[in-house]
């Protein structure tokens, strides 16, 4: 111990030396760790990649095709579906005639949807006059807007179909004994509404076309019969030639307030007297139900269904990877 204190710089050097041998010690353990434990996860890796080398791609060839097959069996599927879907809207005798009329190269104009339109106007007030039906006064099948000018080329075409429905509707129940037609409002700008996204539901795909909504036609119609004649009326929907959705309808009795329970005495006369035996079940009580006519506002909505898409021709089956 004397001779270090008489050397104190020897001693600070043997002090340092050992310090860094055993610090060089230690990184030598840490290093080696770290090398055995690099060695083994390649090692792991490799095994892994040799395993993943040996088997075969899955799906294989067959797995692809099973996958491509009933891929266009749900392409056919959805089709077919929209095509029976358009089959439900029915063309009326009008239609048929103006689709021959396109055959024979005479495409529906604005002038000729108006002419027919008039023409069905004038056809329904004689047909109402005859079996004593009343009219709304400025009555156009919904169409008011023209009476005095003539629609776009572009809208003829829906509004031809809309209006086909209309008046195959309207004309239909005219025969039927009902009272009055009170109202006939069509809703051009009416928009179906929104969707909410499912936010479950996967994102479209970057080539995938957005999906769009159906297209509503809508219009109010609303009318005055006895009972019988409006179920009757009620009854000609299902015959309509377009796919009508009774969205929503409201019925009231034409006179709201409720038959009197006894018949009140005329002024100057006596009142009745009680007779001795009792009176039979019809005399005692009047007949009130179904004498009253009601009141029927109805919602419709014509929807427009999608035409069917072209079946796409079915997708090859991928090259697996040369080995």
């Amino acid at each position: 111990m004397n001779w270090l204190k008489e050397n104190p710089v020897i001693a600070a050097i043997a002090a340092a030396a050992l310090l860094g041998t055993t610090g060089t010690v230690f990184l030598a353990f840490q290093g080696a760790n770290l090398h055995q434990q690099a060695v083994m996860e390649l090692n792991t890796q490799g095994t892994t990649l040799r395993r993943l080398e040996a088997k075969k791609p899955y799906p294989n060839e067959a797995n692809l095709n099973a996958l491509k097959k009933s891929i266009n069996d749900y392409k056919k599927a959805i089709n077919k579906f929209q095509e029976k879907l358009n089959g439900l809207e029915k063309k009326p005798p009008q239609a048929e005639e103006n689709a021959q009329a396109q055959d024979s190269q005479k495409p529906l104009t604005p002038q000729s949807f108006q002419d027919d339109l008039r023409k069905a106007v004038n056809d329904l007030r004689n047909e109402a006059k005859k079996n004593q039906v009343a009219l709304p006064e400025k009555f156009f099948f919904g169409f008011d807007d023209y009476q005095t000018q003539l629609p776009l080329q572009g809208e003829v075409q829906k509004l031809h179909r809309e209006f086909l429905v209309i008046e195959e509707l309207v004309s239909s129940i005219v025969p039927l004994g009902i009272n009055s037609i009170d109202l006939l409002i069509r809703h051009p700008k009416a928009q179906p509404p929104a969707a909410n996204p499912d936010p479950k539901a996967a994102p479209p795909k970057p080539d995938q076309a957005p999906t769009k909504p159906i297209h509503f036609d809508s219009f109010t119609l609303g009318i005055t019969a006895p009972h019988s004649s409006f179920n009757k009326a009620f009854d000609k929907i299902p015959d309509s030639p377009g796919f009508l959705v009774v969205r929503s309808m409201t019925i009231e009795n034409s006179n709201p307030e409720p038959p009197p329970k006894a018949v009140p005495n005329q002024p100057g006369t006596a009142a009745p007297m009680t007779p001795a035996l009792k009176p039979a079940a019809s005399d005692q009580l009047p007949m009130i139900f179904g004498s009253e006519s009601v009141k029927a506002t109805i919602l419709f909505e014509v929807p427009d269904f999608p035409a069917p898409s072209p079946e796409s021709s079915p997708t090859p089956t991928p090259t697996p990877p040369a080995k």
